[in-house]
C-alpha cells in the first residue's frame, strides 16, 4: 500500500460503518490521501470547538440555524479564512454522509455567500503590515 493512502479511520462521531470489518475500513481509509483525512479531521475538530465555545451540542443533521452560527463563529470568533470555513463545511457534510444523514448545504444560502464574500473582501483590504523589504538607495 502506498504511503500516501491507508489512513486508519477514527471518527469523532458514530457512523454507519462502525461495525464494518477491517477490509471495509481499510478501503474507506484508502479512498482519500492522508492529508485529505487530516483536513477533514480539522473540520470535525473545529465543530467540536464551536460546541465547547457555544456551550451546547449540535444535533445531527445540523439545522440551517446551527450551520449559520458555526460559519459566523468560525470567521468572526476563531478568525478563520472564509476559504478554510468552506473546506470545513465540506468536511462536516462528509460527516453527515458517514452517519447516513442528509445534509443541507449552507454555502448555497445567499446570505451565507454574501457574508463569506464580504469577510474575504475585508481580509483582502485590511491594512496588515507588509513584510516586504523596501529598497533604500544611497545618497549621492
Amino acid at each position: 500500500m502506498s504511503a500516501k493512502y491507508g489512513t486508519v479511520l477514527v471518527f469523532p462521531f458514530s457512523t454507519v460503518i462502525d461495525e464494518a470489518n477491517s477490509d471495509v475500513l481499510k478501503a474507506f481509509g484508502a479512498s482519500l490521501a492522508r492529508s485529505s483525512w487530516r483536513k477533514h479531521n480539522s473540520g470535525w475538530n473545529c465543530l467540536r470547538k464551536f460546541e465547547c465555545d457555544m456551550k451546547f451540542s449540535v444535533s445531527w443533521p445540523l439545522s440551517h440555524d446551527n450551520w449559520v452560527k458555526f460559519i459566523v463563529w468560525a470567521v468572526q470568533v476563531r478568525g478563520l479564512a472564509p476559504s478554510t470555513v468552506r473546506d470545513y463545511v465540506a468536511s462536516i457534510k462528509l460527516a453527515h454522509s458517514f452517519m447516513g444523514l442528509a445534509a443541507i448545504c449552507p454555502l448555497k444560502d445567499r446570505l451565507v455567500q454574501l457574508f463569506l464574500a464580504g469577510s474575504e473582501n475585508i481580509s483582502l483590504t485590511s491594512t496588515a503590515p507588509s513584510n516586504t523589504r523596501r529598497a533604500i538607495s544611497p545618497k549621492t
